[in-house]
C-alpha cells in the first residue's frame, strides 16, 4: 500500500514562499470570482427550492392525491 500523506512542522511552513499578487490582480480575480460565487450560492438555492418541492409533490402524485393536469 502506498501512503501518500505528508506532513509539514511550523518551521517548514514559515519557510514557505509565496506570491502575493498586486491589488489589480486582486481586484480582476474578485470580480471574476466575486460574480462565480454569487451564482453558484444562487443555484444552491434553487436546487434547495427543487428538492422541497420535488419532496411535497412526488408523494401525492404518486398516490393519485393530485394530478399533473391539475397543477398546470
Amino acid at each position: 500500500t502506498l501512503n501518500l500523506t505528508r506532513s509539514i512542522s511550523a518551521s517548514g511552513i514559515e519557510e514557505l514562499k509565496v506570491v502575493i499578487p498586486s491589488n489589480h490582480i486582486l481586484k480582476a480575480f474578485q470580480n471574476i470570482c466575486g460574480s462565480l460565487l454569487y451564482n453558484m450560492c444562487q443555484l444552491i438555492e434553487e436546487n434547495y427550492l427543487l428538492i422541497e418541492l420535488r419532496d411535497t409533490l412526488l408523494p401525492k402524485l404518486m398516490s393519485g392525491e393530485i394530478r399533473v393536469s391539475d397543477l398546470c
